[in-house]
């Protein structure tokens, strides 16, 4: 059975908890693909520089560059992101959320 309104009411606590988060697809259990805006620490940082993957536990699967538009799959570890990357990632929900808490952890600059 469908039930949108429980579907409107999980994204929208999802964008509360997480201003960050800008879209998600539900898989299977507790993991999730997640269209995430980059926190302002990333910015001009690499992906290898970022470890997601050993701080977090998830991994970028895709960036959707508004400037210039371009789509990068499986982008490469030394991608450097920018204010106007859109991170897709996947993980479980609650690893994706602890992205938000980026400036808690010690920092890790660098291309």
């Amino acid at each position: 059975m469908i039930f949108p309104e429980r579907e409107t009411a999980r994204r929208l606590a999802a964008h509360i908890i997480n201003p960050n988060l800008l879209d998600f697809v539900p898989l299977e259990a507790d993991y999730r693909v997640m269209d995430v805006a980059p926190p302002d620490d990333f910015y001009g940082s690499s992906l290898v520089a970022l470890d997601l993957r050993k701080r977090f536990g998830v991994f970028v699967i895709a960036i959707r560059e508004l400037v210039p538009p371009r789509f990068v799959f499986l982008p490469g570890p030394n991608f450097v992101i920018k204010p106007s990357d859109v991170l897709v990632m996947i993980g479980r929900e609650k690893d994706l959320m602890g992205v938000k808490d980026w400036k808690k952890l010690p920092a890790s600059k660098g291309t």
